[in-house]
């Protein structure tokens, strides 16, 4: 379960693509087990980010770009979801849904352990996200709590996508998935 929905709404945002020809990664992806939101992610194809638990369990509820800040207008009244196709329903609010399906997340994330020997090339534009991520994700926090928090850099061969682990007790735990870049 996700703690503070309306920061992992608005961080997980920060890695969903702005004008994508996959119209479904325009957004984020709620999955929804038993009207709570256990997990949000999103994606722009060179990088995700994942919040709540890695399980990724059921059907994403797609939420455009658009309507994220619906969303969390909607998420600070309540946290009781309905997703009734072609909305989700959050209190008194109906948030229109994408159409399409979102992809198999848990094939991206990592689990091979890093060869000290690979050489792994990872875009700077990408990993410049990472700030701005932190910082949705933090923000309940006091600025010198918020200095401690850090991440994990976890990877595999040079052909594994490298994944960036940010789990402390004082937010809820999320990672970052990066694609290598060819070098």
């Amino acid at each position: 379960m996700i703690n503070n929905l309306v920061q992992a709404v608005k961080a997980a945002k920060v890695f969903a693509a702005k004008n994508d020809i996959r119209f479904y990664f325009n957004g984020v992806a709620l999955y929804v087990n038993d009207g709570v939101i256990e997990y949000v992610v999103a994606t722009d194809g060179f990088s995700m980010a994942v919040i709540g638990s890695t399980e990724l369990n059921g059907e994403a509820s797609i939420i455009a770009n658009k309507d994220i800040d619906t969303l969390c207008n909607a998420l600070a009244t309540s946290d009781q979801v309905k997703v009734n196709w072609p909305v989700i329903e959050i209190g008194d609010y109906k948030i229109p849904l994408v159409d399409g399906r979102y992809p198999n997340v848990k094939r991206v994330i990592p689990t091979g352990e890093r060869k000290p020997a690979d050489v792994i090339g990872i875009q700077p534009d990408i990993l410049a996200k990472l700030k701005p991520f932190k910082a949705a994700l933090t923000k309940n926090l006091k600025p010198r709590d918020r200095a401690h928090i850090g991440c994990k850099m976890m990877c595999g061969s040079a052909s594994e996508a490298v994944m960036f682990k940010f789990d402390n007790e004082k937010i809820d735990n999320a990672i970052v998935v990066v694609n290598p870049m060819r070098l």
